[in-house]
């Protein structure tokens, strides 16, 4: 029994071991107010070190006292008679509680061990915290007392949250990057958050923030257009003016693939009506503004039921007759439909029970996206009797027009629901403009029609400001859902454009041409099988393992592998394999170990589209 190093708790040991371990860390040399010795505030570690000293340890034999430290590795101090060095000093930049732990107890298996004393602080500013290291506590089956110093006295910090952002983007997006800014005891002081290019360091973006309490959080919100294709990684970094105890948690990593596409879309109108003219507007003059790229943004086609019969000869994105197949409705990204005619009500252009079959399967098969611009008039019932019931955000009978409870000449404001909030497409306040814009107050729109119930799955991303009488809540003006492999957008009103008499060009024009690079990008990605590449970390310390994410929307390389490159600014590269237990849509990963100090870069070209799938991350010693 005792060579296989278990120890049951009824043996008999004649100097059963404590271990007493210190937390080195920096936030150990912050000043405590409640302690002093002699010339002035004692540190926390020298208040634990004076703690132990004063137990007179040396002078008991019922127990074998060692002493070890944590930091960026496992330790063991100098212990003399008891006595701990009273000029030990802070000297790690790490704490690494849970890591620690986890390294000490397994350092010590089939050793006599009573109990563990931790005396710490208790931050934990890398890997894994004591919370995490319950269950492999419970099966070392060691107490561990755990001894907090001034856990109410703060230390100042600052620190950045995971930045949120898409994956993807497409040249000219704006990208809404999403930055946790965590503050303990600044409150008052001024915190400064920078946007950086990695690649050259230039500063594109800062933002100012004073906490106003001891614990405070925010998420600073960045919108930066994408202006060139291939991958971007931008560093955030939060800077105060005083002492920033761990200044490993002030910087974050993100990249983005930012693409080069041409976004095909078709508006099919019944009339021309203002809705109209003002969406083909925009389009078009998003073309002209970047011209002198290589590849405009929009390539547009219009169907103009109601126009006369030489309208296509006029306009040269116009067409004459609706697509009259899957295949030719598959060359668009996006499919607009603002209040278009039906058969019934123009048997030679409207549109019919075949062209409505096509659109389902275009949506539905093929991963379109279609645009449904309604009005008060929309009737349901028509067109789910003409085969596009499945695409609508409720049932035939659930729509209900506002003309029965809201007055010709009233409106409603229009406002974000809380999903609508976090979606890139709807950041209008953050576009350019002589006065920003503000939601709740600078968007009114007239009649509109709302279902009462939704499907499952619709996601409501605007409603009306007002609370309405009909069902005693906002209604929903901006429906979206998924439907098999495409996609729709439902907006209950057909005059968005009297957001461009509210608030100006600017406003109208980035509604609708961020919605279409939205959905025009989805629908890209799906069809490119791209493939995600990521680590679990940004940064790492030499010795730390790095584990690298390849994440597929499609089926797997050859048995479950695909290889994938390292390479490092100092020279190094290798070549790593990714393995998963299946083929299909899973997750790939491989870890690398023993990278030394420098700046690391992880590619994977797609084999099917020839796309270069690229992340980064740090090492430092």
């Amino acid at each position: 029994v005792l060579a296989m190093g278990w120890y049951p708790r009824n043996m008999d040991v004649e100097s059963p071991e404590v271990l007493i371990c210190l937390d080195l860390s920096e936030s150990m040399g912050q000043r405590m107010r409640t302690r002093s010795i002699q010339g002035g505030e004692a540190t926390r570690l020298e208040a634990v070190v004076e703690s132990v000293n004063k137990a007179e340890l040396g002078s008991q034999s019922k127990w074998n006292v060692k002493a070890y430290s944590f930091g960026d590795e496992l330790a063991e101090l100098e212990f003399a008679d008891g006595k701990l060095a009273v000029d030990l000093q802070p000297r790690e930049r790490q704490s690494r509680l849970g890591e620690g732990l986890q390294q000490l107890l397994t350092h010590n298996t089939g050793r006599p061990v009573a109990a563990v004393v931790l005396l710490t602080d208790g931050v934990t500013t890398q890997g894994k915290t004591l919370e995490q290291l319950d269950r492999f506590i419970q099966r070392s089956d060691v107490p561990i007392f755990a001894v907090a110093l001034e856990p109410k006295t703060p230390f100042q910090d600052a620190s950045l949250g995971h930045v949120i952002s898409p994956a993807h983007a497409l040249v000219g997006e704006n990208v809404l990057f999403e930055v946790p800014v965590i503050a303990e005891a600044l409150e008052g002081k001024k915190l400064v958050v920078q946007m950086r290019r990695v690649v050259d360091g230039e500063l594109l973006q800062e933002q100012e923030w004073i906490p106003d309490s001891i614990h405070d959080e925010a998420t600073l919100e960045f919108l930066q257009a994408m202006d060139r294709p291939g991958p971007h990684t931008y560093r955030f970094e939060v800077q105060f003016d005083g002492d920033d105890f761990n200044r490993t948690n002030d910087e974050q990593r993100i990249q983005i693939q930012v693409h080069e596409m041409q976004q095909r879309v078709l508006v099919v109108a019944g009339a021309p009506s203002w809705e109209y003219r003002f969406l083909k507007h925009t389009i078009e003059r998003s073309v002209r503004e970047v011209e002198q790229a290589k590849l405009p943004p929009f390539q547009l086609h219009v169907l103009l039921q109601d126009a006369a019969s030489n309208f296509s000869e006029i306009d040269s994105s116009a067409l004459s007759v609706f697509p009259v197949s899957v295949a030719a409705l598959e060359q668009y990204d996006v499919i607009m439909l603002l209040d278009p005619l039906t058969a019934q009500e123009s048997p030679t252009r409207g549109l019919g029970k075949a062209d409505c079959e096509h659109l389902l399967e275009y949506v539905q098969i093929r991963s379109g996206n279609l645009v449904w611009v309604a009005g008060a008039g929309f009737d349901a019932a028509q067109w789910s009797t003409l085969g596009l019931g499945p695409l609508l955000p409720a049932g035939p009978a659930d729509f209900l027009s506002s003309a029965s409870f809201l007055g010709p000449a009233e409106t409603v404001g229009v406002q974000r629901s809380q999903l609508g909030a976090a979606m890139g497409p709807l950041q209008l306040q953050r576009v350019e403009s002589a006065r920003p814009f503000k939601w709740k107050d600078d968007w009114r729109t007239g009649q509109f029609v709302l279902p009462t119930q939704v499907r499952p799955g619709t996601r409501e991303l605007l409603e009306s400001s007002e609370v309405l009488p009909v069902q005693q809540k906002p209604a929903p003006l901006l429906l979206f859902r998924n439907v098999g492999a495409g996609s729709v957008l439902f907006q209950g009103f057909d005059d968005a454009y009297s957001l461009r008499y509210q608030r100006g060009d600017e406003v109208l024009n980035a509604y609708w041409s961020q919605w279409i690079q939205y959905l025009a990008k989805r629908r890209w990605l799906n069809q490119k099988n791209w493939l995600e590449l990521t680590t679990d970390r940004a940064v790492y310390l030499e010795g730390d393992p790095v584990q690298v994410i390849a994440q597929s929307v499609g089926d797997g390389g050859a048995e479950g592998r695909i290889e994938v490159t390292v390479s490092s600014d100092l020279g190094f590269q290798t070549e790593l394999g990714l393995l998963t237990g299946k083929q299909g849509p899973l997750d790939f990963t491989g870890e690398l170990v023993g990278l030394v100090a420098g700046n690391y870069r992880v590619q994977l070209e797609n084999r099917q589209s020839g796309e270069m799938s690229e992340t980064q991350f740090v090492v430092r010693s």
